[in-house]
């Protein structure tokens, strides 16, 4: 690539009929001028060119990281749901034993009562007959 020096530093050989030299000389400086312009821009150019392609290395680098929390953020969240339903099916299950506990032992009190209602009744009945009987012999005892 040629250089804005080069092209101040060019020298044409002369002529005959050639090209008035200071004109030459002025377009040379002109074009040295311009092409140094633009080559600083082109400088400044690739500078922010790299900047920003390090900026968007930078901004990749954050996504992918944003995007690995992002992803185990919902794995954790998946999980603490499952756990949850987990521990939810337990204590669904053990209240279900515990009311069929509870319903058991009252089934079996019932019982017991029950029983002990009839026991109750027959001893009841029992005594009735004792008192009649004894009752029917004081009666016989006093026609007497």
């Amino acid at each position: 690539m040629i250089t804005p020096i080069e092209i101040s530093r060019i020298k044409f050989s002369s002529s005959f009929r050639g090209y008035n030299e200071n004109e030459v000389n002025d377009f040379i400086f002109r074009i040295s001028r311009e092409f140094e312009e633009a080559y600083k821009k082109i400088s400044l150019l690739e500078a922010e060119n790299k900047k920003i392609k390090n900026e968007i290395k930078s901004f990749q680098e954050m996504e992918s990281g944003l995007r690995k929390t992002l992803s185990s953020a919902q794995k954790t969240s998946e999980q603490i749901r499952e756990d949850a339903e987990r521990k939810s099916e337990i204590i669904l299950r053990e209240a279900e034993l515990n009311a069929e506990r509870i319903v058991e032992e009252a089934r079996n009190e019932v019982k017991a009562l029950t029983s002990k209602i009839k026991k109750l009744k027959k001893e009841e009945k029992q005594i009735k007959e004792e008192l009649k009987a004894i009752l029917e012999k004081y009666m016989k005892n006093l026609e007497l």
